[in-house]
């Protein structure tokens, strides 16, 4: 079971360093039949994250458009996070994280006992040590 984040799915969306990386990657699960699953919260933050890049300027209104249209077809399993509140919110502070929205990802592949992918490179290096089964595009 693999658990992707928006940092990943936004590098499949959006050209920029780690693209490549993300759509190999991306092809290898495809070819492996691997599934993939994220939080509902991915939803949001690839919305967002795809806005941002057109006000921005990263992105047209076509391809603003286009990128939406394709994620809305991604092969994703989503899972409701409400079932994971107690543990993220544990992971956040055992971690030492400003924030939840990672450790919902962490917590889901935690409880899915698969791996959590991420294009946030200082997410990786600040938790890899303690939850090895978290994954970067460029430390594996």
């Amino acid at each position: 079971m693999i658990v992707i984040d928006a940092s990943l799915v936004l590098r499949l969306l959006i050209d920029e360093p780690g693209s490549e990386e993300a759509q190999a990657l991306w092809e290898s699960w495809k070819t492996q039949r691997a599934i993939v699953s994220a939080p509902t919260l991915l939803i949001y933050e690839v919305a967002n994250g795809l806005h941002q890049a057109f006000r921005q300027n990263v992105l047209t209104e076509r391809e603003l458009t286009a990128a939406l249209q394709a994620f809305v077809h991604f092969p994703v399993r989503y899972h409701d996070p409400l079932g994971l509140v107690p543990r993220a919110v544990e992971l956040s502070r055992e971690l030492g994280l400003q924030a939840t929205y990672d450790s919902f990802y962490i917590a889901l592949a935690e409880s899915l006992q698969g791996e959590f992918w991420t294009g946030d490179q200082k997410l990786y290096n600040h938790v890899h040590e303690r939850i090895p089964f978290v994954k970067s595009l460029w430390a594996d």
